[in-house]
């Protein structure tokens, strides 16, 4: 899981006060440089880079300038647990981890293949069999009866975005409506997008298949919010 980095924009130039006679030019020059160097070193922005503050004091016309900084993670955070705790597994390539967060929905089969309709019933399965299944968009809604091909292929893709669902209720039982959605892309050349789905803290669903990356990033015509 990859990345991409948000550029990082150098300070404003700092231009020193008017020469005052060697002592204070000295003292004041020493000052504003330090205090460049401490801003460049301790103040920057973009994912696994610094931020802090810079101080500079003057002692007997020399200046010194000391920054405090603090490391952020080198995965970007919402402040809500739950899809923090999946966005650090996608950085580190924690598919079990993943896996392990997966809600199966219960539903009874069918051996009457529809759009929306219940899980196919396999071979063995008289019809009505109550099944455990996981919801996956693949161009239409589709079910499989395990999970880890699905995340499988989120994982080798690269985080894009973290945006919020509407607060929709349930259409059937089994197929989830979901809170979040964590989107990753394919490649960086290629549009093609793939989601994770979460909903009370669990993986509840999957969408890929036809999506691109502005599709995943919408609910209909309308843009979702993005955490």
């Amino acid at each position: 899981m990859t990345k991409s980095t948000i550029s990082e924009q150098s300070p404003a130039p700092v231009v020193g006060p008017k020469r005052a006679g060697p002592r204070a030019f000295s003292s004041q020059a020493f000052v504003m440089i330090a205090l460049s160097i401490a801003l460049i070193a301790g103040c920057s922005d973009g994912a696994g880079v610094t931020h802090g503050t810079a101080t500079a004091t003057v002692t007997g016309g020399t200046a010194t300038a000391t920054a405090a900084s603090t490391s952020t993670p080198a995965v970007g955070t919402t402040g809500i647990p739950a899809v923090d705790s999946v966005l650090q597994m996608l950085e580190a390539g924690d598919l079990e981890g993943l896996i392990a967060l997966v809600e199966y929905q219960q539903a009874g089969c069918t051996t009457v293949g529809e759009v929306g309709g219940p899980p196919r019933c396999e071979p063995s399965e008289p019809p009505g069999t109550v099944v455990s299944v996981f919801p996956v968009v693949q161009c239409e809604g589709t079910f499989l009866r395990d999970a880890r091909p699905a995340l499988a292929s989120i994982v080798e893709g690269s985080l894009y975005a973290v945006v919020e669902l509407p607060a929709t209720p349930r259409s059937v039982p089994y197929w989830p409506a979901g809170e979040y959605r964590i989107i990753v892309k394919e490649t960086p050349e290629n549009p093609q997008g793939h989601a994770i789905v979460l909903e009370r803290g669990r993986i509840v669903r999957t969408d890929s298949g036809c999506m691109d990356i502005d599709t995943l990033m919408h609910s209909g015509s309308l843009p979702l919010p993005v955490l």
